[in-house]
């Protein structure tokens, strides 16, 4: 069921290194079946910080996203913010939820 509702195409982007600029770079991308739901979103970190989310992605199973990684869609780009696995009676992850932020190049 939740795979009918994962009809758009993200790219994710797994960060490998830092170049001696001190620059991430990035693996090829691995392509997903996933849900993207824009919406603006402030929400505190872990330190206490307010952090504002541009969308959460919704994935299938628990595919290898960290807060490192690097995720496309269309053309716009997003950095992994808050990574929630739903987990199911058995103790598998049924999906993961992705709140994101916008790349942002420095």
């Amino acid at each position: 069921m939740l795979s009918e509702l994962l009809n758009q195409t993200v790219s994710v982007y797994e960060r490998v290194s830092y170049n001696r600029y001190g620059k991430a770079t990035f693996d090829t991308p691995s392509t997903y079946s996933a849900r993207v739901e824009q919406k603006l979103k402030r929400r505190l970190d872990p330190r206490g910080e307010v952090v504002t989310t541009n969308a959460k992605i919704i994935f299938d199973g628990s595919p290898n996203i960290t807060t490192e990684s690097k995720i496309t869609y269309g053309d716009i780009t997003y950095r992994p913010v808050f990574i929630n696995q739903a987990v199911d009676g058995d103790g598998n992850v049924h999906h993961l939820s992705v709140e994101v932020s916008l790349w942002q190049t420095t």
